[in-house]
């Protein structure tokens, strides 16, 4: 297991959260099955996309209950999403970010506070 940092920023007060991670995955493909590569145990995994395309298809499908944080190239936090198995069918998602925290939920982040990642 590995550690990542958060960087939080509130009431103009930086602070920083260690985030243990089960993985680092790297994968080539603009197309990945998460549950291919994520354990149903893992507490959090980093998903870092290497190939060349514009945009990535993630099939979420059966991956729960999962908060998704989305990080540029810079590391500089985008935005969030969430995987929660309700119902049936296929779930996926497309991104540009090239950079995923998939975190268990519940977890103690606050996300309207996330600033950046640091690896």
């Amino acid at each position: 297991m590995t550690t990542v940092c958060i960087t939080t920023k509130k009431d103009n007060m930086m602070s920083t959260q260690d985030i243990p991670i089960n993985s680092l995955i790297k994968i080539d493909s603009p197309f990945i099955d998460v549950a291919n590569h994520l354990n149903k145990d893992d507490f959090s995994a980093l998903i870092e996309f290497e190939h060349h395309q514009t945009t990535t298809i993630l099939n979420l499908t059966n991956i729960s209950p999962y908060v998704l944080l989305f990080f540029d190239d810079d590391l500089c936090f985008q935005g969030a999403s969430y995987s929660i198995k309700s119902g049936s069918g296929v779930s996926t998602l497309q991104t540009a970010y090239k950079h995923i925290l998939f975190i268990r939920m519940p977890h103690q982040l606050d996300l309207k506070n996330i600033i950046n990642l640091n690896k």
